[in-house]
């Protein structure tokens, strides 16, 4: 019995193994395609790339400013599995689509910016085996200074050979606010809880990067919201001055009278 058991065992494994021989069939794995690299403007997905405030320390800046240039750092990338090859990217203004915005009333108080006062790349390079490559749009920054009753306005559009765009991102429309370049100085102040000679100072001022503080008593800070101690009570005429990323020239004093108790 015994046996018997083992031999019906036998035959049923011998029986799989001869089905699964004769199922199993050799398949040669044909490498796959990789899709279409396209190339694209990241900042394109905001749908504009606007830059109308100053950026404090610690936030990310959208602009840098170097030798009266106003630097705009850009980036090109490709999209696709594979990074193989280096691709020239070609940089064209298209400011075609800035005059249709303005005609059509989608940009408001906007005119197109000179093109003697800005230089762009013609050409971008992204090497083999990198994703993308970094460009910049350099603006006359006295320019800027000078024009601020409306906000600038460039378009790029990219473009390669022997490689395709996104559409939706191939292009991309820069908006400047020279207003950011106008500082205005502005604050509030209050006495400390308990303490009512001591006064604090709330910094209210737009598009400010530094600040001169003159407390009205040979007291002064350069913090941007610093509190004050006075050593007697009286009426005092509280300074501040604000500069932006213009220097200077384009700072903005503001004086109010505070009256200590």
């Amino acid at each position: 019995m015994v046996k018997l058991s083992f031999m019906r065992k036998s035959i049923n494994i011998l029986a799989l193994l001869s089905c699964f021989a004769v199922s199993c069939k050799y398949n040669e794995v044909v490498e796959a395609s990789y899709p279409d690299q396209k190339i694209y403007f990241p900042a394109a997905r905001e749908g504009r790339f606007t830059i109308n405030n100053v950026a404090e320390p610690g936030q990310p800046f959208r602009y840098e400013v170097n030798q009266e240039k106003f630097n705009i750092p850009l980036s090109v990338f490709r999209g696709a599995v594979s990074r193989s090859g280096g691709i020239a990217v070609n940089i064209q203004v298209n400011n075609d689509t800035i005059n249709r915005l303005i005609t059509d009333g989608t940009l408001l108080n906007t005119e197109l910016l000179p093109a003697d006062q800005y230089t762009i790349p013609t050409t971008v390079q992204i090497d083999n085996g990198q994703e993308s490559a970094q460009m910049a749009v350099s603006i006359n920054m006295a320019y800027l200074v000078a024009n601020a009753g409306k906000q600038k306005a460039l378009c790029l559009k990219l473009s390669g050979s022997g490689v395709s765009t996104n559409p939706a991102l191939d292009k991309l429309v820069l908006l400047i606010d020279p207003i950011m370049f106008t500082p205005v100085a502005a604050f509030q102040a209050a006495p400390k809880t308990g303490d009512p000679k001591t006064i604090r100072f709330s910094n209210q001022s737009k598009y400010a990067l530094k600040y001169s503080w003159n407390f009205g008593d040979n007291g002064a800070s350069e913090l941007k919201s610093p509190e004050h101690k006075y050593t007697a009570a009286g009426t005092y005429e509280v300074t501040l001055t604000a500069e932006g990323i213009a220097g200077a020239p384009k700072k903005h004093t503001y004086k109010t009278t505070i009256t200590v108790l």
